[in-house]
């Protein structure tokens, strides 16, 4: 994992050591204001062409992804 030191602080996670909590100092968080609501945007867009029941599946089928191997 790439880490830029003056825009984050990496740690490992207690429990399961495979996982790292990254927290953003000042500099990375002006950075991120910055990009993120272009990259949101974008994200919208990509997903306008799904219907408003379509996008609630994807959004329940995303979570069981992201959680399956949750510690």
């Amino acid at each position: 994992m790439k880490v830029i030191p003056a825009l984050s602080i990496l740690k490992r996670h207690k429990v399961d050591r495979r996982y790292y909590i990254v927290h953003l100092t000042t500099q990375g968080n002006k950075l991120i204001s910055g990009i993120f609501p272009r990259h949101a945007g974008m994200i919208v867009s990509e997903m306008a062409v799904l219907n408003a029941s379509e996008q609630k599946k994807l959004s329940k089928l995303c979570k069981k992804l992201g959680l399956k191997n949750k510690p």
